[in-house]
């Protein structure tokens, strides 16, 4: 995707929040709804690449937000 952004003179941060400010949007929304969180181990989460799949930070992310499945 970022390649294909490149070509056209954009980039991701372009579109995208970056780990820390979604990491804020992100606790507004769990403590909105009543969620204990952890918010260093969210925006922690969201800076981590997947290797290769995304499933494992999913279920990471969902854990960080006091979720689980």
């Amino acid at each position: 995707m970022s390649a294909s952004m490149a070509e056209g003179g954009q980039s991701v941060d372009d579109w995208f929040l970056g780990a820390e400010e979604a990491a804020e949007h992100v606790v507004a929304w769990a403590r909105a709804a009543d969620l204990t969180l952890v918010p260093k181990t969210i925006a922690d989460v969201l800076s981590k690449r997947s290797d290769p799949f995304v499933e494992d930070l999913f279920q990471e992310f969902l854990g960080a937000l006091g979720m689980e499945l």
